[in-house]
């Protein structure tokens, strides 16, 4: 019991604070969805029995993030088999990462070597790989202070104009209140010949999206926008949407790859999901300025 005191009270005032940070955030999440923590349990619980079966039977599942393989992968609310039990990544992440190995429209992972990249929400295992690539490479949240920025991707106050050559937003929009302001300050921040890596859920067959509304209570949101703590409903008028701010867009999707590499690597779901906001086909804009 001593020896867990000590150990705590060695723990840096900064990383104690993040902590608390983190913890509160997720409190919040909680409260604003109340199944979020029976997801997070369940998905835990996946993730170890996966991994324990694994060691007995053939793995037929494979991540191109980690490399690692598995009997099966995590299921989620919408899917079946989408999540990589090792490091969490997400069919958007494992196609976002399989189009940029295999220079996409000439695009390729080398291509950011010595950029300055701002990278929002960033999940772990990305972060990791980037750091590696690029000295210039700053994370940002806006609600989380662990990161390099907290900053609000809408008002990306003491961002310089054209100072940035790639910013990374993998399921961020959806969360966004003011898009507009949003779309400015990517086309303002960026450089020139600098990119924007977008990805969020589009839903399956909704033409025009349902764009944030400040007469939508925050408690009809699960209902309008398909989770508590979303703030816009993107369908396939996207694309459209990226143009109307000068943006060239090109689109990734999975359809541009062969079948044995998208089954291998789950770059779409093996099984459609027909529930009312599920995104069955994960797209990857990049908007060039």
């Amino acid at each position: 019991m001593y020896s867990h005191i000590i150990m705590l009270s060695s723990i840096p005032l900064k990383v104690k604070i993040m902590l608390i940070n983190k913890f509160f955030y997720s409190l919040k999440i909680l409260i604003q969805s109340p199944s979020s923590i029976l997801i997070l349990l369940y998905k835990y619980f996946q993730k170890y029995y996966i991994l324990i079966i694994s060691l007995f039977f053939k793995c037929n599942y494979h991540c191109n993030i980690c490399n690692k393989r598995s009997v099966f992968f995590i299921s989620d609310n919408w899917h079946k088999n989408i999540i990589c039990p090792h490091c969490f990544s997400e069919i958007r992440h494992r196609l976002f990462f399989y189009s940029f190995k295999n220079n996409v429209h000439n695009l390729s992972l080398n291509g950011f070597k010595n950029k300055k990249i701002f990278h929002f929400a960033p999940e772990n295992y990305l972060v990791n790989f980037f750091k590696k690539l690029s000295k210039n490479y700053f994370t940002a949240d806006l609600h989380r202070s662990e990161y390099d920025y907290r900053i609000d991707i809408s008002n990306m106050i003491n961002i310089k104009n054209e100072s940035l050559d790639c910013i990374i937003a993998i399921d961020v929009l959806e969360h966004v209140e003011k898009l507009e302001n949003c779309l400015n300050e990517i086309k303002r921040t960026l450089k020139k010949d600098g990119i924007a890596i977008i990805s969020v859920p589009q839903i399956d067959n909704l033409k025009k999206s349902v764009l944030f509304d400040t007469n939508i209570k925050s408690r009809d949101r699960k209902k309008i926008y398909g989770q508590a703590d979303h703030s816009n409903l993107f369908g396939s008028d996207l694309e459209e949407i990226f143009k109307q701010f000068d943006f060239k867009v090109i689109i990734i999707s999975s359809k541009m790859f062969k079948k044995e590499e998208v089954e291998k690597y789950t770059l779409k779901p093996k099984i459609y999901s027909n529930k009312k906001f599920a995104t069955n086909d994960r797209k990857i804009f990049i908007l060039y300025n």
